[in-house]
């Protein structure tokens, strides 16, 4: 191998270590744009904006609760005093896995009457999922 090829090989490795450390760089720390809408009963009970982590506690009259964990980017139903707790079992919904969920974007508590879902402001369209 000549002195020049091996040269080349090497500029062009750096570049693309570059290129790929530059984008990590402008991408660390973004927060995706977007929010968490919560329903009870079918109605708005709440919105939140995605960026911060806390709990939100989702409580009605007849005493139905469900606790809401908010992510950097998404949110998971952290407990609820449903007979099955099936929505904890959703697992969290994030701006990188919603469009590989069997509910996509939402959690649904059933018996409490809630649910949950992702809105996304700034993101493009999930992949298009392949035929089976």
């Amino acid at each position: 191998m000549k002195k020049k090829d091996l040269i080349l090989i090497l500029a062009v490795v750096l570049a693309a270590f570059a290129a790929l450390g530059s984008a990590a760089f402008f991408t660390a720390g973004k927060v995706p744009s977007g929010m968490v809408r919560i329903y009870v009963n079918n109605q708005l009970f709440a919105q939140e904006k995605l960026g911060q982590e806390k709990e939100i506690p989702i409580i009605q009259p007849d005493g139905r609760e469900n606790i809401l964990h908010l992510l950097p980017n998404g949110f998971y139903m952290a407990r609820a005093n449903c007979v099955t707790e099936d929505c904890i079992h959703q697992g969290p919904v994030t701006t990188e896995n919603y469009h590989q969920r069997p509910q996509l974007n939402r959690v649904v508590c059933a018996h409490n009457h809630v649910y949950v879902e992702l809105v996304l402001t700034d993101q493009t369209p999930p992949p298009d999922m392949p035929d089976i």
